[in-house]
């Protein structure tokens, strides 16, 4: 599966066209918004359709993922299985300097941030992460389903035909509904 990003995945959906994706860039380029808030100040888009397609988790930050950037330090830190069950990746750690107090958090994307208990789950699986590796706090990202598959095919190893064979409960309900299209 071939990478997606935000504006090819809106096209693909019928929110907005190539041009439209294009003015969209321009803009977030010049202003500093973020594609999606740049698409509304256009007025391409509305909170009503970004709502229909993203959830809500359209509020969340997007993480466009290239494997071929993915983080070693961070793949060992949770099991596969815990991965796929629960639909998330670690994009890496990051020190984060407030009032002279330093924190290491973990950036994870996510295919459904919007899911309060999945992200409930993660944060209790991130507080039993070895000590010395010792993580603060954690930041969420939504991030793809095509771009998850394809970091886990190339990054953890993992084809679509074995994400496909596992039963449903041991996979994510967003990778489920993406893998039975």
């Amino acid at each position: 599966m071939g990478r997606l990003r935000i504006g090819e995945f809106l096209v693909n959906r019928g929110a907005l066209t190539t041009q439209q994706v294009d003015n969209v860039l321009l803009h977030s380029e010049t202003t500093g918004l973020r594609f999606g808030e740049s698409a509304m100040d256009l007025g391409y888009l509305n909170e009503r359709k970004m709502l229909e397609i993203f959830g809500p988790s359209f509020r969340v930050d997007f993480f466009h993922l290239n494997p071929a950037y993915f983080p070693e330090s961070t793949k060992s830190l949770f099991s596969l299985s815990d991965i796929v069950r629960l639909g998330f990746l670690p994009l890496g750690i990051k020190m984060e300097s407030k009032l002279l107090i330093k924190r290491r958090m973990l950036n994870i994307g996510i295919l459904n941030p919007s899911n309060q208990l999945l992200v409930s789950e993660i944060k209790d699986l991130v507080a039993k992460v070895d000590d010395r590796e010792k993580i603060d706090g954690i930041k969420t990202y939504l991030i793809l389903t095509d771009q998850f598959i394809d970091v886990l095919d190339k990054v953890y190893e993992k084809s679509v035909q074995s994400l496909q064979a596992l039963e449903p409960s041991e996979r994510d309900d967003t990778l489920s509904l993406f893998l039975e299209r």
